[in-house]
């Protein structure tokens, strides 16, 4: 019974952050110095002048939201 109710808080409250897949530009490293620091931000993938991660946070001003919760099924 305990499993059970340890199973359930924990997916509950992984189901309550909501997460943001976004697209950022850059100009210099000192930006994805930025997000790599964060630690509610994950870089999925860093191109030659844009990067798109996940953050459970706000994300950057000039940032697109590609969608929301993205890992919900």
């Amino acid at each position: 019974m305990k499993i059970i109710t340890l199973l359930s808080a924990l997916l509950f409250s992984i189901s309550g952050f909501c997460q943001q897949l976004f697209l950022t530009n850059y100009t210099d490293t000192y930006q994805t110095e930025i997000l790599y620091s964060s630690e509610s931000t994950s870089i999925h993938h860093i191109g030659s002048d844009f990067i798109i991660a996940t953050t459970s946070n706000e994300i950057p001003t000039e940032a697109i939201v590609l969608k929301q919760n993205p890992w919900s099924s």
